[in-house]
């Protein structure tokens, strides 16, 4: 495999420490232009720890190239982020992204691909995500749509602000 392809593959808890890395690499990066400083410095430990839960849920993907360095990650849930409820007709769109020297190379698009190919053929109709600012563009070109602007709850007192967006899968 060449050093600019990649592959995507399940992620397992294996991959905690590298998706953890990567999470920090790119939200640090890629949400400086679209929130304060002041906000990024209190939000990014909290949403940059790969979770073990979707590491081992068997629909959570990482993008690899050469031996073994993860650029992308991403998966999808029945469990909606935060509350962890369940709604067997929807899916979510679960903590995406792509390291900075890796965009604009298909890895976010293989990805999310992937998510789909996965809910083909079961009862899920719709997808939701909750996009940082400034990603809803990338999501809007695979149909998904702002439904509103919303502050992700993080901790009692901290919310992160994004936008509720949703795909009616067809």
């Amino acid at each position: 495999m060449s050093e600019s392809s990649h592959h995507i593959r399940v992620a397992n808890l294996t991959d905690a420490k590298a998706v953890s890395e990567l999470l920090g690499a790119s939200y640090t990066a890629l949400l400086s232009a679209f929130y304060e400083e002041n906000l990024l410095t209190q939000i990014l430990p909290l949403i940059t720890k790969a979770n073990p839960l979707l590491l081992d849920s068997g629909t959570f993907y990482v993008a690899q190239i050469g031996r073994g360095k993860i650029v992308g990650c991403g998966g999808w849930s029945r469990k909606r982020p935060g509350a962890g409820a369940l709604h067997s007709r929807e899916g979510n769109i679960r903590h995406f992204a792509t390291h900075p020297d890796w965009l604009r190379k298909g890895i976010g698009r293989d990805i999310l691909l992937r998510c789909f190919e996965d809910v083909k053929g079961t009862e899920i109709k719709a997808m939701n995500c909750y996009s940082a600012l400034g990603a809803e563009t990338f999501y809007g070109a695979f149909g998904f749509s702002i439904v509103s602007q919303v502050d992700v709850p993080l901790t009692g007192q901290l919310a992160f602000p994004a936008f509720l967006m949703r795909n009616e899968l067809t």
